[in-house]
């Protein structure tokens, strides 16, 4: 099998199919390369539904080491089918494993797929005719987390679904677990002027609930300097939530006494 090319094994994977569908996976599985993972997913496509066992093994693919980009075409062409969590998480952990600082046409069309289907976090159903029809509020939570993993790679190659996520980051109408699902997704990110200061905007926004305010403090503090510091430190005496008052002064303090810990 593993000298079989695209359009041989494309044929003999039908046959292979009605003798065994498992047989067939575990055997596409061991042989490793391109071509086979590329049937793996020719296989789910022409299978009746998709199971949760299928969302396991799409999941374990998206795990294996040194990806290419046939390995991140297949990938988007089964989270474009459908946006379960294990596939979506498989198609984020391709990507992180792929992107290697260059932006490739592949990683191009995974940044088009997410700034789409984030639509703003506009928590409603982008396409009514889908064969899984998703919950508009758990669809934008998930696709905000594929970011978050996908980190840099998203970054470097769409500054429009930046935008987009700092727009999520803002909205108050959504639920609280996707705006600070935003916030997260900015953990693997270079913080740049402009995420900073929305990120402090955040947590100095008084009106804004705890552990939003906090989820924006903890992303700040990823990569602190004297000024950020200071700044956070000289608001803190006017600071009315005793709680969230309590855990940034203690945080503070075991930054200042960590030797793994250096601010700029």
């Amino acid at each position: 099998m593993r000298v079989l090319r695209n359009e041989t094994l494309s044929q003999t994977v039908v046959e292979m199919v009605q003798m065994s569908n498992w047989l067939t996976f575990q055997a596409l599985f061991q042989c490793g390369t391109a071509e086979c993972t590329s049937a793996i997913m020719q296989v789910i496509w022409t299978s009746d539904g998709v199971s949760l066992e299928v969302d396991a093994l799409v999941y374990t693919l998206g795990l294996q080491p040194n990806p290419d980009a046939a390995r991140v075409r297949d990938m988007l062409s089964m989270a474009q089918y459908k946006q379960s969590k294990a596939i979506m998480y498989a198609l984020a952990n391709t990507v992180k494993r792929f992107y290697k600082g260059e932006v490739t046409p592949e990683i191009n069309e995974v940044s088009k797929f997410m700034e789409k289907m984030l639509s703003d976090c506009s928590e409603e159903t982008q396409d009514t005719d889908r064969d899984f029809p998703p919950d508009p509020k758990e669809e934008a939570f998930l696709i905000l987390r594929a970011i978050g993993v996908m980190g840099r790679a998203m970054q470097d190659v769409s500054p429009s679904l930046i935008s987009s996520v700092l727009r999520c980051m803002r909205k108050t109408d959504i639920s609280l677990s996707n705006q600070k699902a935003a916030i997260q997704a900015f953990r693997l990110m270079e913080i740049t002027d402009e995420i900073r200061s929305s990120l402090l905007e955040v947590y100095q926004d008084t009106q804004s609930p705890a552990e939003k305010r906090l989820a924006a403090y903890l992303v700040l503090m990823k990569n602190p300097d004297h000024t950020l510091i200071r700044e956070i430190i000289n608001r803190l005496t006017d600071e009315k939530d005793e709680q969230l008052k309590s855990f940034v002064v203690s945080h503070l303090y075991n930054i200042h006494n960590s030797d793994d810990v250096k601010p700029e």
